[in-house]
């Protein structure tokens, strides 16, 4: 299970955006539903991702982040030998709730729809 300790210790301080950012480079993509957030690529570019946080409230249980990943994808071609269809990355961005828990930082990802 992933795990963002450094953000709950960093909760309510004015470094706290900047813990966040750190810890959720440091995360795999893998770890995130970046592929289930595409909306004009069908494939995850292995380019750099970046974050902005929309909303962060707290519970007794849990901090509740709400995040805007933006990243990139791909549109795969149909791997011919002859495709002329070059790679090229289209920008993405998707909603992510992130709901860490108290007091050992377990994190929860829901990938939130676009009204949402």
């Amino acid at each position: 299970m992933m795990k963002l300790l450094h953000v709950l210790t960093a909760w309510n301080t004015p470094d706290f955006k900047n813990v966040l950012n750190t810890e959720l480079q440091q995360l795999e993509k893998s770890q995130l539903p970046l592929q289930q957030g595409l909306a004009v690529s069908n494939r995850v570019a292995d380019s750099d991702i970046s974050f902005m946080l929309l909303n962060a409230e707290e519970t007794e249980q849990a901090l509740l982040l709400t995040v805007l990943v933006f990243y990139n994808g791909i549109v795969a071609g149909d791997c011919c030998a002859d495709d002329p269809t070059p790679v090229c990355e289209q920008p993405e961005q998707c909603t992510l709730r992130l709901t860490i828990y108290k007091p050992n930082g377990e994190v929860e990802v829901t990938l939130l729809a676009e009204d949402e």
